[in-house]
């Protein structure tokens, strides 16, 4: 994974903590908002499962935006190697 994948993981996570201290306005928040904290997990970790896999590669006139993405991508690209 990405060091930037990483990092968005790592916020959805800070982000249910902050979301759990706060009163409870409405017994289904919780569970709702759990479950969008999920959702958003498994779209960032199924990047790495597509590139992988090579399913989904970047597209040519999209750059990438980071060191780290690039070599993710080359060395799925590579297939791992």
């Amino acid at each position: 994974m990405s060091d930037d994948e990483l990092k968005a993981l790592d916020l959805l996570a800070q982000a249910w903590n902050v979301y759990e201290a706060l009163p409870v306005l409405h017994h289904a928040d919780k569970g709702e908002f759990l479950r969008a904290i999920h959702a958003a997990q498994n779209i960032i970790l199924a990047r790495e499962g597509l590139r992988t896999t090579g399913v989904i590669r970047p597209q040519a006139n999209l750059p990438m935006e980071t060191e780290a993405e690039r070599r993710v991508w080359q060395y799925a690209l590579r297939g791992g190697a």
